[in-house]
């Protein structure tokens, strides 16, 4: 699982910040991914496991920084960097206990092996590279499993291994030959009921379309939280990163290592929506986040922090949470709807393009207010917040109109909102 969320460093120096801020501007040409186990990865309590990574396009990490952390990525499990592990930098229960695989390192292949693995280590990983200003992780999950065996005979555990794969295999044999028949008796039936579903989905999600759109909210950017290297334009509705830090006052709500800034507003009851438009920008994040938010340091973006974000790197789409997720997003976005329902604890967020649904964080409980979050993590484009304007009746409704639709399979329906002007 390839990913990359830009992580949370707790404990370390302002000049450690400084440079980690530094290594979030984006060089294109020497971009690259980081490619690891797809699947979870097996291990026993007392055994040991390894856990393997390597970068896409193939290319040496001998000067690379490569370490792998958990939940913090300092002190982390393993660090290697200026060519020799830094046990300085190693968390307490993890030294003596690990060994650095890196006779591929030139070929930017590694691995970390973790002995006497204990039921503490179960859990997600992230292997991360660091060249200069460009970097990327790959995120992991190690599933540790307690012995029940109190003796350790070659034939025990030989049984124990073949007979549930056996078992595995005849109920998944039965599970195809009745599927298998089912579809032959029920294809017909099967496609009437996915039918039906699919309608009654559009339908749902088209009445959501009615209730939330009358809670537009017209927001537009605070400056006092704006990172040093975030201009903000005179109507506070767009922002771009520079290539220098501001002289901006240090106030205690500003981010000062990660390159975001809040909405103005902020949000403690009812349903809100609101459109960004992230053309041309090649690293962004957009969602919410508790007015209270950590904004000193480089903490996670994910809910347990106080953030329900997605973003944009590397032409991948990722919800920012633990573990990260990738989102099948067929089309590159152009124009990205946030819509905040506070009672629900929903946030989703949408494609305005044709009104498809992108992606909706788990349920929360919201305590205390929520504001509108944007990370500009590029320099190559603004970020602009679409205006919205008092239409029919006081409804706050996006300047371009609304359309609702229905898509089908053979053809399409466009319903105008009472009240609203339809394109």
């Amino acid at each position: 699982m390839s990913g990359l969320n830009r992580r949370g460093r707790s404990g370390k120096s302002s000049f450690e910040c400084q440079r980690r801020k530094e290594t979030q501007e984006v060089n294109l040409e020497d971009q690259f991914t980081v490619v690891g186990p797809a699947d979870p990865i097996l291990a026993m309590v007392g055994g040991n496991s390894m856990l393997h990574c390597h970068l896409s396009p193939e290319k040496s990490a001998e000067d690379m920084e490569v370490r792998w952390f958990r939940s913090q990525f300092s002190p982390a499990v393993l660090v290697y960097k200026g060519g020799r592990e830094r046990t300085e930098e190693q968390m307490e229960e993890y030294r003596g206990r690990t060994t650095f695989v890196k006779e591929e390192i030139s070929k930017g292949s590694v691995a970390l092996i973790i002995h006497n693995v204990t039921a503490h280590e179960n859990g997600i990983y992230h292997c991360y590279f660091q060249e200069g200003k460009s970097y990327n992780e790959a995120t992991m999950r190690l599933m540790v499993a307690e012995s029940f065996i109190p003796t350790t005979s070659p034939w025990m555990v030989v049984l124990v291994v073949i007979l549930p794969t056996l078992l595995l295999l005849i109920s998944g044999s039965i599970c195809l030959i009745n599927k298998f028949h089912r579809k032959k008796i029920l294809s017909g039936e099967k496609e009437v009921e996915n039918e039906e579903k699919e309608i009654a989905q559009q339908l749902q999600e088209e009445l959501r379309w009615r209730r939330t759109l009358l809670h537009a909210a017209d927001v537009v950017l605070d400056p006092d939280t704006a990172h040093p290297e975030l201009f903000l334009s005179e109507d506070r509705r767009s922002v771009r990163r520079g290539p220098f830090r501001q002289s901006v006052p240090d106030n205690p709500e500003r981010f000062d290592c990660r390159p975001c800034v809040l909405g103005l507003e902020n949000f403690s009851s009812g349903r809100h929506y609101w459109e960004v438009k992230v053309e041309n920008v090649m690293v962004w994040a957009v969602g919410v986040c508790r007015d209270n938010v950590e904004r000193k340091g480089e903490a996670l973006l994910v809910p347990q922090n106080g953030f329900w974000t997605f973003e944009m790197f590397g032409n991948q789409y990722r919800a920012l949470s633990s573990p990260e997720k990738i989102l099948p997003v067929k089309e590159r976005l152009r124009q990205v709807g946030i819509f905040l329902d506070y009672e629900a604890g929903d946030v989703s967020f949408y494609n305005m393009r044709d009104r498809s649904h992108i992606y909706t964080c788990p349920r929360s409980t919201f305590f205390g207010p929520l504001r509108p979050f944007f990370r500009l993590g590029s320099d190559d484009s603004p970020l602009f917040i679409c205006p919205a304007f008092t239409g029919a009746q006081g409804v706050m409704v996006p300047e371009g109109g609304l359309i609702l639709h229905r898509a089908g399979t053979h053809h399409s329906q466009q319903d105008q909102f009472p009240g609203l002007r339809a394109k």
